[in-house]
């Protein structure tokens, strides 16, 4: 269907999307090559065409690294989370939401990699971003704060862990009640 769709197709943003859409189900088929393949014809569209889109590329990266990262290839992965950080960054008034989930991918590999000081550094940074966007009781600020958690209990460090969430918790608190 996909590839019917892009004979027809000669607006480029619609078929960046094609490509995009095509490299996704050949991802989920296991065909790795050909996803990344697509996924290319689709950067150099965007490329090739100036995409004044902040997110395009940004999410063609997205893409890519989680290619990567269903091969096992972590250091790709984040090699590519990475570029769609810069991607969002590049553009000025970052998606603020994506680049924070974003530094949480790159952080969970991380975690998984044993490297849990630049994990922590990465979550850190996710959850600045999250606090500044989300009210203090939303579900993606808890789940930073959890990301924080784990990583620290990885790291043996188990009572720091509670002290730092029960500390944070107690400002935003204080924070969400100053807000009254």
């Amino acid at each position: 269907f996909y590839l019917m769709a892009l004979e027809n197709e000669t607006t480029w943003q619609r078929r960046s999307v094609l490509f995009n859409n095509l490299a996704m189900v050949k991802g989920e088929l296991k065909k790795y090559d050909e996803a990344l393949a697509y996924y290319q014809k689709s950067l150099e569209l965007e490329d090739a065409k100036g995409s004044d889109s902040k997110t395009d590329k940004a999410t063609t990266y997205n893409n890519i690294a989680t290619l990567y990262h269903k091969q096992k290839k972590k250091d790709q992965a984040i090699e590519y989370f990475q570029k769609a950080i810069e991607a969002c960054n590049a553009q000025g008034n970052t998606d603020d939401d994506l680049v924070s989930t974003l530094h949480a991918n790159i952080a969970m590999i991380l975690d998984d990699q044993g490297k849990y000081e630049e994990a922590l550094a990465k979550s850190e940074e996710s959850l600045k971003i999250r606090i500044k966007i989300f009210p203090a009781i939303h579900p993606s600020v808890a789940s930073g704060y959890g990301t924080i958690a784990n990583i620290l209990h990885s790291m043996g460090s188990l009572v720091i862990c509670c002290l730092a969430l029960v500390q944070d918790l107690a400002e935003n608190r204080d924070e969400a009640d100053g807000a009254k």
